[in-house]
């Protein structure tokens, strides 16, 4: 399926990849101009190992390589490779990348606005991407999901505990970024097995731009993803997202 993936949107994946590897390499190279602004000060928390500092915008560099192969993508086939469900996704992320930038220039939020952030991207998803959990298999849960505020409300709490779960682990080296590029691709592989070869295509291009910007955040760490900043729940919410969207395919 990835072999599939790749011979059809070679393009955009190329793009993907080779932008968050420059975005994230300009980023190392100019740190000293920026880090007095994008380094992380909480280097006291219990997740975090480094030591010294790190700029924490590395989530911009994949950012814009998501950016660079959508644009790529609906450039050079359209709908063909990028349809409205997964164009639904991306919009979805537009709130949690503001909110992470916005941290990163101020450098503390309130917890509750990052939560309400991510739960409007999820709204957007759900609205516009239609990948409301409507059914579980489980004959119990699916009875109280035939009511669909209790479907939208689980949705909802689904996608802003993935999406925070996944910013929990940002602070070692790779882990984020490995764990993402993993899971990215079998989501991938599982969409485009089920017939939904879009979606499948925008988890691929998300596989590829995180790819362009490991390289700077292991085995040692020039970058990071950013903590509950672009990076880390963007990358979560999206992760929780997508397979929402297989599942929820007609």
């Amino acid at each position: 399926m990835l072999v599939e993936l790749w011979s059809v949107g070679r393009d955009p994946l190329l793009a993907a990849l080779l932008v968050s590897l420059a975005v994230a390499g300009l980023l190392v190279l100019s740190r000293k101009w920026h880090l007095h602004y994008t380094d992380d000060l909480e280097h006291y928390l219990p997740q975090k190992i480094h030591t010294g500092a790190v700029p924490r915008v590395g989530g911009v560099a994949i950012a814009l390589g998501v950016i660079a192969g959508g644009l790529v993508a609906l450039s050079g086939m359209g709908d063909l490779v990028i349809g409205a469900r997964a164009l639904g996704l991306l919009l979805g992320a537009v709130p949690v990348l503001l909110i992470g930038l916005a941290e990163d220039i101020f450098k503390r939020l309130r917890p509750r606005y990052r939560l309400l952030a991510v739960a409007i991207g999820a709204g957007i998803a759900i609205q516009y991407a239609g990948i409301a959990l409507l059914r579980t298999a489980v004959p119990p849960i699916d009875v109280m999901f035939t009511f669909y505020g209790v479907a939208l409300g689980f949705t909802v709490f689904a996608l802003v505990g993935a999406a925070n779960a996944f910013n929990i682990i940002d602070g070692l080296n790779g882990l984020l970024a490995g764990l993402t590029l993993i899971t990215m691709a079998g989501i991938a592989v599982v969409a485009s097995h089920f017939g939904d070869f879009k979606v499948g295509m925008l988890a691929a291009i998300v596989a590829a731009a995180t790819l362009g910007f490991l390289p700077f955040n292991w085995p040692r760490a020039a970058a990071r993803p950013a903590a509950t900043r672009p990076g880390a729940v963007r990358e979560g919410r999206q992760l929780g997202s997508s397979p929402n969207a297989v599942s929820s395919a007609p």
